[in-house]
């Protein structure tokens, strides 16, 4: 919730592609300080700052997939994607049941 509120402004003034592989790069560098660690306090600190930058890894990943469509048509486009989701979802439930 914090870094959401601080980074908004941030995020919106950087390129998407930079703030996504820096934030990526981040997260790998945190998860590994995370899986070496032996102290709790470092374990808690490498998930805080993992936490956020996949913030800045999943909005900028959402913005550079909203600059592949055109502008006038990203909502259908959206729409379209998210409704195949969920019927693939449910039909994929159902036969698997």
């Amino acid at each position: 919730m914090i870094a959401a509120a601080v980074a908004g402004k941030y995020l919106r003034e950087r390129s998407p592609l930079a703030v996504f592989l820096v934030s990526e790069s981040c997260c790998a560098a945190a998860t590994l300080i995370l899986a070496l660690s032996v102290s709790p306090w470092l374990a808690a600190c490498a998930l805080a700052v993992r936490g956020a930058f996949l913030l800045g890894a999943t909005v900028s990943q959402e913005l550079l997939q909203l600059n592949a469509f055109p502008s006038a048509l990203a909502g259908v486009f959206f729409g379209l994607v998210q409704s195949a989701f969920l019927a693939g979802d449910s039909l994929g439930g159902a036969v698997g049941g």
